[in-house]
């Protein structure tokens, strides 16, 4: 049932031209659909987890990582590091996925602790300057609610952008590092693109598995692929 309905809608919308009002819509139940369809793979934490343990889990898996180049105890660097809050009511089934962000650390230094093979300058990326809400990444670390970006598969980035409610902004660069950091498994399923964070002026960044060895790189925003979703968290 759900593939056809992704047929359907995917047939409507080769039928509007670009700037047609009803895009945004179907653009919007179409990663509805595709949620819905990729639910059978391996799934990512959900309103259920205990958020105690889970933060407690993150917080140990990034002091592994940074908590000597911060040069701090491990007890320092996970004290360091925020608290999770309740899942607000407007984000659940929308951005199940609580995740700590840290910030401290240069996204390429965080790559190279993270066994992550950066292929891109990262000085040269920055937050997406056409952020409706002017998001600027906090310069301390950070807990946000996001999806694991497979409702926006094979969705051009610039389109996500395009379609971002009120409520929802582009996860970037730092918040895919993070996601992978806790969820390493997720690049084994699909591929994340970040539309929260920009390279150059029309490119945005990506995090990719190839042979077993994870990779950040870049693509124009106007590419789509099934096997690339964009990732989204909830604006707080």
């Amino acid at each position: 049932m759900a593939i056809e309905l992704e047929q359907y809608l995917q047939e409507q919308l080769e039928r509007l031209p670009e700037d047609h009002p009803d895009r945004k819509f179907l653009l919007k139940q179409l990663g509805v659909v595709k949620g819905y369809d990729s639910s059978a793979r391996e799934s990512l934490p959900t309103t259920e987890l205990d958020i105690e343990n889970e933060r407690q889990r993150q917080a140990n898996e990034l002091a592994r990582f940074f908590a000597e180049e911060l040069r701090m105890t491990r007890e320092e660097y996970i004290a360091s590091l925020p608290q999770f809050t309740s899942q607000p009511e407007a984000f659940k089934c929308r951005f199940n996925i609580p995740v700590i962000v840290e910030t401290r650390v240069s996204p390429k230094r965080q790559c190279e602790l993270a066994g992550i093979n950066p292929l891109l300058d990262t000085l040269e990326c920055q937050d997406w300057s056409s952020d409706p809400k002017d998001y600027r990444t906090p310069d301390t670390p950070y807990v946000t609610w996001m999806n694991d970006g497979r409702p926006n598969l094979n969705t051009p980035v610039m389109t996500v952008r395009e379609i971002l409610e009120d409520d929802e902004r582009g996860g970037t660069i730092f918040d895919g590092i993070a996601l992978y950091i806790v969820h390493p498994k997720i690049l084994k399923d699909h591929f994340l693109d970040l539309p929260g964070t920009q390279f150059g002026l029309d490119k945005a960044p990506y995090l990719f598995d190839r042979d077993g060895q994870p990779r950040l790189y870049y693509r124009k925003v106007d590419g789509a692929d099934s096997s690339y979703g964009s990732v989204v968290c909830g604006r707080a």
